[in-house]
């Protein structure tokens, strides 16, 4: 067998370019791009926008999710639950009722009390909390509650 040399073709790092002369070994590209460049400058135009758009988007949903979270969020408010009581429990004291009499209108006040704490949180839609059990930060309804028992109570004693 003799040995044939074949001709093959030398790899691209050692063939010279189309635009080097040997003379000046200075290569001289031609302004020709490939699809590959054109598509990856089309990529690069397009990704500002497309980036703006999608920063924008996720703006206005973590801006729409936060007033959505806000406006669901129940308000906490606070009432002083002891002090209604203890006047109550004063008042009741000083008008010298009979026991059965006391215990009608303790069981009154105690209706009159839970529809009130009821109708103000059913129309304010808030969670109450007793007084002791709030630091600070909540607004006190004990005025207002106070005011509703009251007439409620009223009522209760214009109808006996």
């Amino acid at each position: 067998m003799a040995d044939t040399v074949v001709n093959q073709p030398e790899s691209p790092e050692v063939q010279p370019s189309a635009g080097v002369t040997p003379a000046d070994g200075i290569s001289h590209h031609v302004a020709s791009t490939s699809p590959c460049q054109r598509l990856s400058r089309r990529r690069r135009r397009c990704l500002v926008p497309v980036a703006c758009v999608t920063a924008f988007i996720l703006v206005m949903n973590a801006g729409i999710s936060m007033l959505l979270a806000q406006w669901q969020r129940p308000e906490t408010v606070s009432f002083d639950m002891t002090g209604t009581v203890n006047n109550f429990m004063a008042q009741v004291a000083g008008r010298h009722l009979s026991d059965d009499e006391v215990k009608a209108t303790t069981a009154r006040f105690n209706t009159a009390l839970n529809a009130s704490l009821t109708d103000w949180q059913r129309h304010h839609g808030a969670v109450i909390l007793v007084a002791p059990a709030v630091v600070g930060g909540t607004r006190d309804i004990t005025a207002d509650v106070q005011a509703e028992v009251a007439n409620r109570m009223a009522e209760g004693d214009s109808h006996e």
